[in-house]
Order: structure tokens, then sequence, then C-alpha cells
């Protein structure tokens, strides 16, 4: 029960981080989104992407309420304000790039990258992955650390929890305040190490103890197992819970994009656009990634279309079930409710028919085409196409 359960929270933490990251891009597709003077839902101006000034020029910066988005070939500058302290950020820090060192002061930071080297203050969670993962000696975090690596080497103090997957991990002379969970080959700790809460570990991995002082150790079988009815209900249920709370958090942020999709909901030539949208970008976008993977100037916005297509395809189901919803509740039920009924009514049925054979099938892709059609068309991306044909039609004299 204890693993569903920790399944189920990584599931909704993966949710509200994903609808988080959709706020950026969104910010930076399609303004319109917003309104048409682009303002957040807090009043402040979203600010357009610019290279650094501080990190380099080649490095993208979006500015998105009180929150930042850097992505770059290499983010390698200290970060660091004239009088030597740490840039502040108040709200997230999202970082992506080849090789990261950030310096940065926020309240929650994930970071991606081949080589990531974190000094940062982070006053909540700090989420972490790449290659090789350096938290640093100088890095202060108050809550606690999820990592994944080939590598991952932690030299500070945590306040909160650590949870790690790595094929190599590294403790150094650090004290944590809670748990250390570990998923890995091989763990090393340096002399002095303390883990105030339970060391928990695969049975398989290659560890010595003798350097670390700890409350109390456990151990679990890291064997392959075939899921139970009972598991894939559980999984499944709490999969629908984060997808909803992925989809209440974007139309808060957003509601002018249902006042966009709402317009043309139940048109049938808007349906049949959305699904050769949704075949376009689901082929297209990967081609146009590799194309400029290989270009090293094009690496950046690379790194920046594939965590937007990751992101897109995880939401595809939530737009597909907010149609869903809203051709029930207001064709079908004939009754008034809100966008937030609507969606969590539509990714409820999507659910439910996932779980039938074959039709679970057809239900998951046609929910992720059209899924994928309705986000990108409600941006503004398919109008615009649209209107770009229209002005290049001959004039009838």
């Amino acid at each position: 029960m204890e693993n569903r359960v920790r399944r189920g929270v990584r599931g909704l933490a993966t949710g509200i981080f994903a609808s988080l990251l959709m706020a950026c891009m969104l910010s930076v597709v399609s303004p319109m989104a917003i309104g048409e003077e682009a303002v957040a839902t807090d009043g402040k101006t979203i600010q357009p992407r610019s290279s650094s000034s501080i990190l380099g020029s080649d490095v993208e910066e979006l500015k998105f309420g009180d929150n930042l988005l850097l992505a770059g070939e290499s983010l390698t500058d200290s970060s660091s304000s004239s009088n030597g302290q740490k840039l502040q950020v108040s709200g997230l820090l999202f970082g992506f790039g080849n090789t990261l060192k950030t310096n940065y002061e926020s309240e929650y930071a994930f970071m991606a990258g081949n080589y990531v080297e974190i000094n940062n203050l982070v006053r909540r969670d700090l989420f972490v992955a790449g290659n090789n993962v350096i938290i640093g000696a100088d890095a202060e975090i108050k809550g606690s650390v999820y990592g994944a690596g080939s590598s991952v080497k932690l030299e500070t103090n945590v306040s909160g929890d650590v949870s790690i997957a790595a094929a190599t991990v590294k403790i150094g002379d650090v004290t944590i305040e809670g748990n250390l969970n570990l998923d890995a080959d091989k763990v090393i700790f340096e002399n002095g190490a303390e883990v105030k809460g339970v060391i928990t570990y695969n049975d398989q991995a290659d560890i010595n103890l003798n350097n670390v002082t700890y409350g109390r150790v456990e151990t679990y079988e890291d064997t392959e197992y075939t899921l139970t009815t009972a598991q894939i209900l559980t999984s499944k249920f709490f999969s629908i819970i984060a997808l909803i709370i992925a989809m209440i958090i974007i139309l808060a942020l957003f509601p002018r994009l249902y006042q966009r999709m709402s317009t043309h909901f139940e048109d049938t030539s808007s349906v049949a656009k959305e699904f050769i949208i949704g075949v376009g970008i689901l082929i297209g976008l990967p081609i146009v990634g590799i194309i400029l993977m290989m270009t090293v100037v094009g690496i950046p916005l690379t790194l920046v279309l594939l965590a937007l297509y990751a992101v897109i395809i995880y939401l595809s189901q939530g737009f597909a079930g907010l149609w869903l919803g809203h051709m029930v509740t207001k064709t079908l039920i004939k009754a008034e409710t809100n966008k937030y009924i609507e969606a969590a009514i539509g990714i409820i049925l999507l659910g439910l028919m996932s779980l039938v054979p074959y039709l679970g099938t057809v239900t998951g892709v046609v929910g992720l085409v059209f899924g994928i059609g309705l986000i990108v068309h409600n941006l503004g991306v398919g109008e615009r196409m649209e209107t770009v044909k229209k002005s290049n039609k001959p004039k009838r004299k």
C-alpha cells in the first residue's frame, strides 16, 4: 500500500510540474492565450524572451510573473549581483541546458541538463536531473531534494528528505535532517555523513554504512513484478486526479484560453482542423527537433521545444477531456456547469474508457491527437496559419 501511495504522490507531483511548465511555455508561444496585453492573472506583465545579460548571449530567458525560465547551451556564470549576493527569484526557477552552474535564490528549482552543478539557495524543494549532478557545498536547501542521473553527488546539508535514483550516489560530509531514499547501483558515504531519519535503499545496491550515522535502515527488494488489478486501478485513480489538478491550474491561469476554445467546441469543421493539426504536431515537431539538434545554435531552442512537446503530450488528454466534458454537460445533459467541472467529467470518462480493452487504445490515440490539436489551435497558432492562407488568396475583381 505504501509503495502505491508513493507512486500516486509522484504522479501528482508530475502533473503539477507539467502544468506549471506549460504555463511558462504558453506565455512564450501565445500571449493571446492570456490577453491582448499579455498580462498575467496577478496583474504582472509577462516579459518577452531575451538573451540574458547575466548568463551570456546563448541563453534564452523568460520572466513569467515571479518565475524565471532559462534555457541555453551553457548556463555557467555565477549569476551573482554586483554586491556578491545571489540573484533572487521570488517564485519558480526552471533551468534547461547542456551545462548548468547556477547560483540563484528561489522558492522551488527545477533543473535539467547534461552536467548540472547547483549552488542555489532553495527555500522549498529542489528537483534536478542530469547525466552528472552535483549539489554543491555552497547550496542551501531548506526543503527536500529529488534527483536523478548517472552520477549524483550531495555536498550540502538538507533540511528535508533526499530521494535519489542514480547509478552512483555520493553523499559527502553532510547532515540530512529527514530520510534518505535511494535507488542506486553504488552508494558512497564520506566520513561524517549523518542521516537523522531512515536510510532506505534497494537490496542489490553496493553500499557501505560504516562512514554514516543514521536513525534506522530499511531495504526493499528490487524485483520485477506484475501489477495487480488493484494496483492498476490505484495508479489510474492517481493519474486522473493529477491530470484534473493540472487542468485546473492551466484554466485558472489562462481564463481566456477556455473562452477561445468554447466558441467553436461544437463546430465540426473546427474539430477536423484540430485533428489535422494534432497529427502534424505529433509527427512534425520531433523531426524539427532532430534537424535543429544538428546545429549548435539550435540546441537551446530544441530543448525548449522538447520540453513543450512532452508537456503538450501529457496535457493532451486533459484538453480532450475538457472538450468531452463540455459536450456531455451542454449537449447531452443540457446542464449549466463551469469549466472546471467540465474538465473533471471529461477526464474521468476518458480514464474509465482507457480501462476497457481495445476501446482504451482507440480513445487514448484519439484523445492524444485531438488534444494536441486543441492546444495548438487555441493558442492562436492555427488561427494565424488560416489568416496567412486567407491573405494569400487572390482577391476577386
